[in-house]
């Protein structure tokens, strides 16, 4: 456990569960269930899709940074990012500040698998707000719409072709590349 990590404590009773606690678990639910289907469709690991929206924010980052920031052991982390590399989804570069390190970087390839995923998610977090009730859940409602409406995210609900081959079985990542296949592991 490095020192980000903290153990759970155990909560109050559920019948003592606060309306938020109550939204934010059933919501995280819907979520983790979208997210494992997108990932096995895209047959990635949990520790992959990690990697690669540590590295959504544009700032490259070291294989130093990745394993810590995953709490795995280095040969764990580079492993994670040569799968990743070997998938078109990574690229390694000479790190400008140290040219004995390497930079990692998501490529365009990348880039479109996770704003795909992202769209999918988005809609799922949608679709499970319209079904679900709760003090919570009604005041959050307008603030999600009106975050998706600021975001300029498919007003009217028109479907986004990466979100759509994300969740009807399509064969091809969000990018329509071929998938790379996965390399081994021990």
């Amino acid at each position: 456990m490095n020192k980000k990590t903290q153990p759970i404590r155990p909560g109050p009773p559920a019948t003592a569960m606060s309306p938020l606690t109550a939204f934010l678990i059933e919501m995280s639910g819907h979520m983790m269930i979208s997210l494992a289907q997108n990932l096995r469709h895209q047959s990635m690991s949990l520790a992959e899709f990690a990697t690669l929206a540590l590295l959504m924010p544009g700032k490259p980052l070291r294989i130093n940074d990745v394993a810590e920031a995953l709490d795995h052991p280095l040969p764990a982390a580079s492993r994670i990012v040569s799968s990743l590399v070997d998938r078109g989804l990574v690229e390694r570069r000479e790190d400008p500040d140290d040219r004995r390190a390497k930079a990692l970087t998501l490529t365009a390839p990348g880039h479109a698998l996770m704003n795909g995923l992202a769209v999918s998610l988005v809609d799922r977090v949608e679709a499970s707000l319209a079904g679900m009730s709760g003090s919570a859940t009604e005041a959050l409602r307008p603030v999600f719409a009106s975050l998706r409406q600021a975001d300029g995210a498919r007003p009217g609900g028109e479907p986004v072709a990466a979100a759509n081959n994300l969740e009807h079985g399509s064969s091809e990542p969000a990018t329509n590349a071929p998938r790379a296949p996965r390399s081994s592991r021990k």
